[in-house]
């Protein structure tokens, strides 16, 4: 009896000193990296609006409970109160993975290394162990009524902060859309991963690169049905590749790093690539306009974003620096998307955290801005500077405008950031909306739904005539736009 009994104290102590340990080191680590912490809560879509409030509040909760476990007469009050906190943590990973639109940055300290999957993984068997701990001190059956209430409690607690902080901040604008026009589903195939992305279309044959395994190829006929899986060979594979993305305009494809920077092409009949380019320009978001010439975005000298077009022939850069417009620093406030229009030889950037879109010649010249129909002209963006590592972070979760865009034949297709007036929220949720402007005439046509798929919204999208494909989640679709759309493109 007594030798269980040690057995059970054995355990209780081991799971106190362990939680004291962890708690003391989480708390440490978060007021040593104070002000990194203070911007990941800021990002944090469930504690951005409290983020004030809780910043020093969960390191010294910590940091009392720490005490407490080490005192036998506490220690029961103490594992109750770490068990509280530890489901607190837990659901908001939960949410965080499965509600959140974005997914923010990781704790501190060595647990900022973990994945949010194997944190949440991580928390569980802490939890796990508190409980049993819970029971061994009370030996009452009472105490099992006490652990129930208090996961109860502990979860709703971050349930009710996730929708006051989303009330908080979520934005409505006056404006008001149109949906006269819609879209149809077309075809719809799931694929083995949610890692895929378009890589480029040509003549109903879509083409989809995989981020995980970058020189793994599948071709697509216009019902989603795959042709052939093949693989690209490089002429050289010493390079240090960090972020390998492929852009295939048939005959050609491209295999491209902007951290390096390279550029290697080749031909779809071989799936052969040669090192085309090798600089020190480092770019990003390429956009192939044709065989000879690629636009990207890039930095200059005083670390301001610009884009620019690269001739491979006589390797000569041509920047239109006043596409991009600074509002707040130049470079996070100028985030967005960089298109080329083949059919109508413009390009067209549509800025992230604003209602604006610039639309250029060939030669980058800007030709006028527009502007989309929500109400925010200016990025509502909040940026600081975590000195101790020499960097600049967002510190509170931006509003996003424009979540994507594609362009094809004088149409600029936006997926909408923003809820306008009297829309159901209900349909918000179920959807994406995507809005669609005439860029000749600089008007704004209709809007059209792309409904979830499993929960997942849309993520990246390209318009091929009255097509649409789209990557939702682990599957690719299509939708039949309507003919009433396309044909404002006249």
């Amino acid at each position: 009896m007594k030798y269980t009994e040690n057995i059970k104290n054995g355990i209780v102590i081991f799971v106190s000193y362990s939680y004291a340990f962890l708690f003391i080191y989480a708390a440490i680590s978060k007021i040593i990296d104070f002000e990194n912490f203070r911007i990941q809560l800021g990002q944090s879509p469930l504690l951005s609006s409290f983020a004030a409030l809780i910043v020093w509040t969960i390191p010294a909760i910590e940091l009392l409970i720490s005490v407490f476990l080490f005192f036998k007469n506490h220690r029961l009050k103490a594992l109750l109160t770490a068990y509280s906190l530890m489901i607190m943590f837990t659901t908001y990973i939960y949410i965080i993975l499965n509600y959140s639109s974005y997914i923010p940055c990781s704790c501190g300290g060595i647990l900022e290394k973990m994945g949010w999957t194997e944190h949440l993984i991580f928390n569980l068997f802490f939890i796990i162990m508190a409980g049993i701990s819970i029971i061994l001190i009370s030996k009452t059956k009472v105490m099992y009524a006490t652990i129930a209430a208090t996961t109860i409690l502990s979860m709703c607690s971050i349930g009710l902060l996730y929708v006051i902080s989303d009330d908080i901040s979520r934005h409505h604008n006056s404006f008001i859309r149109q949906f006269f026009q819609s879209a149809s589903l077309n075809n719809q195939t799931q694929l083995t991963y949610n890692s895929y992305y378009i890589a480029g279309e040509d003549n109903g044959t879509i083409y989809l690169g995989n981020t995980t395994n970058p020189l793994k190829i599948i071709s697509m006929d216009s019902t989603l049905k795959i042709n052939t899986i093949k693989r690209i060979t490089l002429t050289d594979t010493s390079l240090p590749f960090r972020s390998v993305s492929v852009k295939i305009n048939p005959p050609y494809f491209y295999v491209i790093d902007g951290t390096i920077p390279c550029i290697f092409r080749g031909n779809i009949a071989d799936w052969k690539a040669s090192l085309l380019l090798k600089s020190n320009t480092y770019f990003s978001h390429p956009q192939i306009v044709d065989s000879t010439t690629i636009a990207f975005r890039s930095e200059t000298e005083t670390g301001k974003s610009t884009v620019g077009i690269l001739n491979f022939q006589n390797n000569v850069v041509n920047y239109g620096y006043n596409i991009m417009q600074q509002q707040i620093d130049g470079n996070f406030d100028s985030d967005g998307s960089l298109h080329y229009d083949k059919k109508t030889k413009q390009f067209i950037f549509l800025y992230r955290y604003r209602n604006q879109y610039t639309v250029a010649n060939h030669m980058m010249k800007v030709k006028y801005r527009g502007n989309t129909i929500d109400t925010i002209s200016k990025a509502q963006i909040s940026i600081a500077e975590v000195k101790s590592r020499g960097e600049k972070k967002m510190s509170k979760p931006p509003l996003i405008v424009n979540k994507g865009s594609a362009v094809d034949n004088g149409l600029l297709f936006v997926n909408a950031g923003l809820i306008g007036r009297y829309e159901p929220e209900s349909m918000w949720n179920d959807a994406s909306i995507i809005d669609v402007y005439n860029l000749k005439k600089r008007s704004y046509i209709s809007s059209f739904y792309i409904y979830d798929v499993d929960g997942s919204k849309l993520r990246s999208f390209i318009v091929r005539g009255n097509k649409l494909y789209g990557m939702i989640g682990s599957n690719i679709v299509s939708y039949k736009i309507s003919d009433k759309i396309i044909s404002q493109a006249k």
